[in-house]
């Protein structure tokens, strides 16, 4: 499995998100948790243009 996430988030995540019960250390004051956006099974893996528009998608 290869998973995506998005980081340098400006906002709290949602309690429900993958990585939301991970605290980040003062030195990272204004940014937040990394957010989970997808998983894709390396043995098959969409597309480039399916690629970026699932994680496209997911930012949302």
């Amino acid at each position: 499995m290869c998973a995506a996430q998005q980081g340098f988030n400006k906002a709290p995540l949602d309690s429900s998100e993958r990585f939301a019960s991970i605290t980040s250390p003062d030195s990272n004051e204004g940014y937040y948790q990394v957010k989970f956006l997808e998983s894709f099974d390396l043995d098959n893996l969409p597309s480039e243009e399916d690629f970026i528009a699932q994680l496209e998608r997911g930012k949302n």
